[in-house]
């Protein structure tokens, strides 16, 4: 649909299959994902130390592969059932299939596996799709179409775009290498500006280590080196048979044929020996030459400190299994929770954004939900975007006419290739039946909106909303429903349902703006309402101290211990 002129404005006039799922459902789909994940992981590990030579713990390897498979089990899992749902409970007259060489069906690493969902989505998923119908072996008509040619890379084109300070302040650090001791500390890829980052290391009593992950070249797929990997069993479910029966083609360049390679660089990377202990934001995701060191590091007993850097880490049923949370030794989150593990800390986001709220802002913020054709979940978290983006035009056009013309939306970021991609989301749905105005770059700035909105609205609990919550910002914010809500945290969101802060019904988070736009204290500063308000707050998003980097310390240093 993406590709076709006008799609979006007539959906009705495509036959789309969907299946909702139940709460039970969805309980369900994630207890046969996690076991499939740690079946395969322990599997992993043997069959990569043999393949390898090496020694390494099941933590190593979920330190470095984890990331990984979760993501490639869920992308698989939800191809999987949607298939096969299609299959057993719609009419499906025929299909069509791909013509492929096996040199076509690869990933190079995490990053390059959501890429291929997304920038390469037909290829690889008709790819997919054709082996995940073969394997279900169900009788109807086929025909057969060869499949367009992917090409190859010979470089790796997942890593971020240069900061040419952050290479600066790294060169800079490196000059004091001299003066680095074999345990100092590391801090890499905090959710801190680098001049935060520089603080924090003299407020510790050390010299700064700036540190960025280190670009390489991609090995191709070799086929016949991979006939050496197998990964059959039996007495396993049908899906995770089908799983098995692929990886031994998917399972990361990275983690095959490049795997000498990186394990060397990662060697090099100018970092202390035996470090004290390691924290990190984004190091555990998509950094696979620091994954590597990090897991030699933590054989060694070095401490792992993992800091919470978006939403839904502590709330959502889709990060009960996550390689970050799991392998590392304190989880710093931005609130309370009563994990062992948790250390109370603060929304990072919001750090320097801090606002005495102005009742004389008249904006009317819309953080749009995102606009990219991504299918990464367990859920199919393409129709989900889709069917936010009609809802957001729904309840901007059901907005009073007057405050109607005080909307801006916010464009959730992307990269220049999907940017086709969400014009064509704000000219057939956003900006079907009327125009708004979009947030321009001075316009996005964080503090900016902060101090000039009347009230925000936000599609679905993601980061966003953690952050206007935390900076004390009127908002509101719908979801479907909670089905992936975890069932501990469910008190806590229907609380905000009752503060009128969270809403399953557009119709009645339309009213709701309507009727307070030009009252909005006699909601905001309601005592119920500051009281739901406070509570998930300090669960999930505690406001960000002015001595945050204080706070920081002292919750490093107590833990360090």
């Amino acid at each position: 649909l993406q590709d076709t002129k006008g799609s979006f404005k007539n959906l009705s006039k495509y036959k789309i299959l969907n299946f909702k799922k139940n709460d039970s459902q969805v309980k369900k789909d994630i207890k046969i994902t996690q076991k499939i994940y740690f079946n395969l992981l322990t599997d992993l590990v043997k069959k990569l130390n043999n393949f390898h030579k090496r020694k390494f713990s099941k933590k190593y390897w979920d330190i470095v592969l984890g990331p990984w498979l979760k993501v490639f089990i869920e992308i698989v899992y939800e191809r999987y059932t949607s298939l096969e749902n299609a299959l057993e409970k719609k009419k499906v007259n025929y299909v069509v299939l791909a013509k492929y060489d096996n040199s076509d069906f690869f990933t190079d690493n995490v990053l390059d596996l959501v890429s291929k969902d997304i920038k390469k989505q037909d290829d690889w998923n008709f790819i997919l799709y054709t082996k995940i119908f073969k394997f279900l072996n169900k009788k109807t008509k086929k025909v057969l179409l060869k499949s367009i040619d992917i090409p190859k890379k010979s470089k790796n084109n997942y890593k971020k775009k240069k900061n040419f300070f952050l290479i600066f302040a790294g060169l800079l650090s490196n000059l004091l290498k001299p003066f680095w001791k074999k345990n100092d500390f590391v801090i890499y890829e905090p959710d801190m500006s680098v001049i935060d980052t520089i603080k924090i290391y003299l407020r510790l009593g050390q010299l700064p280590k700036i540190n960025i992950e280190p670009n390489y070249k991609i090995k191709p797929k070799n086929i016949e080196l991979r006939k050496k990997l197998f990964f059959s069993k039996n007495k396993v479910n049908k899906i995770e048979k089908f799983i098995r029966s692929i990886l031994p083609d998917m399972l990361p360049t990275d983690i095959i044929e490049n795997y000498q390679n990186l394990d060397k660089l990662s060697d090099n990377l100018n970092l202390p020996e035996k470090p004290s202990f390691v924290f990190t934001a984004y190091g555990y995701h998509g950094k696979e030459v620091f994954q590597m060191w990090l897991g030699k590091k933590i054989e060694n007993k070095t401490k792992y400190f993992l800091c919470q850097h978006g939403a839904n880490h502590t709330t959502s049923r889709n990060t009960i299994i996550e390689s970050g949370f799991k392998n590392c030794d304190k989880f710093f989150s931005w609130g309370e929770d009563k994990n062992k593990k948790c250390v109370a800390l603060f929304n990072t986001k919001n750090i320097n954004t801090n606002i005495d709220f102005e009742k004389n802002g008249d904006k009317i913020y819309f953080f749009a939900p995102p606009m990219y054709p991504k299918r990464s979940r367990p859920y199919n978290d393409y129709e989900k975007m889709i069917k936010e983006n009609l809802e957001m035009e729904k309840i901007l056009g059901g907005l009073n006419k007057k405050i109607r013309k005080k909307v801006v939306i916010k464009i959730y970021p992307v990269p220049n290739f999907q940017k086709e991609f969400v014009n064509k989301i704000l000219n057939e749905i956003t900006f079907k039946n009327r125009k708004y105005e979009i947030a321009d770059n001075n316009g996005a700035n964080k503090k900016f909106i902060y101090g000039k909105s009347r009230i925000i609205i936000h599609s679905g609990d993601g980061t966003s909303i953690l952050e206007t919550l935390s900076a004390d910002i009127p908002s509101v914010f719908i979801m479907e429903n909670l089905n992936w809500i975890r069932n501990s945290c469910k008190k806590d969101y229907k609380y905000l349902v009752k503060a009128k802060i969270l809403f399953f019904d557009y119709n009645k988070l339309i009213n709701h703006v309507n009727k307070y736009y030009n009252k909005i204290d006699d909601w905001w500063k309601n005592k119920e309402v500051i009281k739901a308000k406070n509570n998930f707050c300090n669960k999930y998003c505690k406001p960000a101290p002015k001595n945050y980097l204080n706070k920081l310390e002292n919750c490093i240093i107590d833990n360090v211990k």
